[in-house]
């Protein structure tokens, strides 16, 4: 009878270990089999795929250099030779796009000369002309002898694998592969019981989407001044200091991300990866900010609507995660990234204090405008926001307001106040940090500033125009809401022909949801102003902070809409709000609304891998 109830006493003692040994034991060989397998296929990478090695060149009465792919150099004559050796591990792939600088005169392989109609071309895209060379290659080292005509400039070549085949395709991306399937395996047990499963699952499709765009894009393509960017980057990673903002043309920007992003070209540098590859691995850490960045304004979502306002919730997860603007920055290789997920840190804070002001919330979000501002100057536009909610908060106390309006100044002063102090107080040429680079905008950029550049919205000449164009006037670029609106989903990108329609389809959900969004806003601001009030301010500051750079510098790119994406969590709220507590007949139509644009907005970013822009 005591043996029995000894035994009992223990095994209910050590029910929850066992239990806790059991949960924890799939996450443990979950995890060595990740740590086996992820080096197993980046070896496997290594040794199926094409190398390229050193290239030695010459110009024509010049002496013999050497380099690695891509080669360019500066121009020394006319005509430049190259030579390198190109290993195929399988014999495959056979297909290659080649980018000469400027033009392919010859070609030799393994002593065959290439055919003058396939390999006798100038190009002035960025990756070049896609070559089959099956006839050419074979199995092992083949050996490649350019000769290049060069107008001036740089002169050189670029040579991309293409790959075709499934199993090559799954190959290049398997580490990436195995990353999201462990991570989905981990989050297996919390999706199965969570509450908010809806939510894990749209996160998840939005982190998959990101990740697909990040497989099919270049690190050239739909990326703004992404040379200058690379520049700043090199710049830090040879000096480790920040580079005077005269010497660059983006060398005004706030440094944070710069010195992150030194640290994995670093990274790259000492594995001896291609010049290629460092890119790619910058690109992979916008990925990562990109994903976080979503995770934060899915959280931004439960913050604003009750767990039982489930249809609000899932809405605006839908919104923030296909939202292609959002994802067009999960690869792009300048500051963006990840100042948009300091300010939905920020914002999602400032929510949660004004819910609950307590002091060290506060002093959380004093930190995290401070590595917004080192991250990106145009923070500052947050600092009013937080300043007339700690100003006009009716919850704390007057001596308290004061206390803590000084402290977070110093608290400011000492995280941040640094980076002017370099930029005016020890740099000889402020002007580019004070102008952000406009002054050297090209004058073709340049609009018109007058009152009907700002009134004028034609939703008719957006659906027949779908894309804003910098360059064109075809697109009635001088209109700031047009750009804005057009550029809000598209950017200032080109698309393929294809995908117009879809554009177009795309543009006409937004234009239809317009109304809703600014019925709530209207509704919010004169029926619940105190409870949407750091919400409010958010859009009249970063709006306003908008209109008067486009004012000040009246140049077309400055009407894009990246320039305001950080309040962009706080539009989906008032839509979804506008939406759901609009009159009941237009409830659905809402709702249907969203979930198309949502759905299309997905397919667009799908589509994009299967055609060239």
């Amino acid at each position: 009878m005591d043996a029995h109830t000894s035994r009992k006493k223990v095994s209910s003692r050590s029910l929850p270990l066992l239990r806790r040994g059991f949960l924890q034991r799939p996450v443990l060989w979950l995890t060595l089999a990740f740590i086996i397998l992820l080096p197993t296929v980046v070896a496997l990478r290594m040794s199926f795929f094409p190398h390229i090695g050193p290239i030695t060149y010459r110009f024509d009465g010049k002496e013999m250099g050497t380099g690695t792919n891509p080669l360019f150099v500066k121009s020394q004559g006319k005509y430049l030779f190259l030579r390198l050796s190109l290993f195929l591990p399988v014999g495959q792939p056979t297909t290659f796009k080649i980018k000469p600088d400027d033009c392919i005169e010859s070609l030799t392989i393994n002593g065959k000369t290439v055919a003058p109609k396939i390999a006798k071309y100038c190009d002035a895209t960025f990756l070049g002309r896609s070559l089959d060379l099956s006839p050419y290659l074979r199995q092992g080292e083949n050996a490649f002898v350019f000769r290049l005509k060069d107008t001036g400039g740089k002169a050189g070549i670029r040579i991309t694998p293409q790959y075709s085949s499934l199993s090559f395709l799954l190959l290049n991306q398997g580490a990436l592969i195995l990353l999201v399937l462990y991570a989905l395996a981990l989050l297996w047990p919390v999706l199965r019981t969570s509450p908010v499963r809806p939510l894990w699952t749209i996160g998840i499709g939005g982190t998959l989407l990101r990740i697909f765009y990040f497989v099919v894009t270049p690190y050239s393509v739909r990326g703004h001044d992404m040379q200058a960017h690379m520049d700043y980057i090199t710049y830090v990673a040879l000096h480790w200091k920040i580079p005077p903002a005269s010497e660059g043309w983006e060398f005004h920007q706030a440094p944070l991300y710069y010195f992150l992003s030194a640290l994995w070209m670093k990274a790259g540098q000492l594995l001896h990866l291609s010049k290629e590859a460092i890119p790619r691995m910058i690109q992979f850490q916008s990925l990562l900010f990109s994903v976080a960045a979503l995770a934060v304004a899915l959280w931004i979502g439960t913050l604003l609507f009750k767990r039982t306002e489930k249809l609000e919730r899932l809405l605006f997860a839908c919104l923030v995660a296909s939202f292609p603007s959002l994802i067009y920055h999960s690869v792009s290789i300048n500051n963006n990234s990840l100042y948009l997920l300091l300010t939905f840190l920020l914002i999602a804070f400032l929510i949660q204090w004004w819910k609950k002001p307590a002091p060290r919330s506060w002093y959380l979000l004093i930190c995290l405008l401070a590595l917004a501002f080192v991250t990106r100057v145009s923070a500052l536009v947050f600092v009013p926001v937080i300043g007339c909610s700690l100003l006009f908060h009716n919850k704390i106390p007057w001596k308290r307001r004061l206390r803590q309006s000084v402290i977070s100044i110093i608290l400011l002063i000492l995280l941040a106040g640094w980076l002017p102090l370099i930029r005016f107080g020890f740099e000889k040429n402020p002007t580019n940090s004070l102008t952000f680079s406009s002054q050297s905008m090209n004058s073709k950029l340049a609009v018109p500033t007058d009152a009907k550049t700002f009134l004028i919205f034609s939703p008719v000449r957006i659906l027949q125009s779908p894309y804003a164009y910098p360059w064109k006037n075809t697109s009635s670029r001088e209109y700031f809401w047009e750009y804005f609106f057009r550029s809000a989903f598209f950017g200032e990108f080109s698309f393929p022909d294809e995908l117009r329609a879809i554009a177009v389809l795309i543009l006409a959900c937004a234009l239809l949801l317009l109304p809703f969004l600014v019925f709530s806003w209207v509704k919010l601001t004169l029926h619940y102003s105190h409870w949407v009030f750091p919400l409010g301010l958010t859009v009249i500051f970063v709006l306003g902070a908008h209109f008067f750079y486009r004012i000040f510098a009246p140049f077309s790119a400055n009407q894009d809409f990246r320039f305001s994406l950080a309040m962009l969590p706080v539009l989906m709220f008032y839509l979804v709000w506008g939406i759901c507590a609009g009159p009941k007949p237009l409830r659905s139509i809402g709702t249907y609304l969203t979930i198309v644009f949502a759905s299309l907005s997905a397919i667009f970013i799908v589509l994009l891998g299967f055609f060239s822009s």
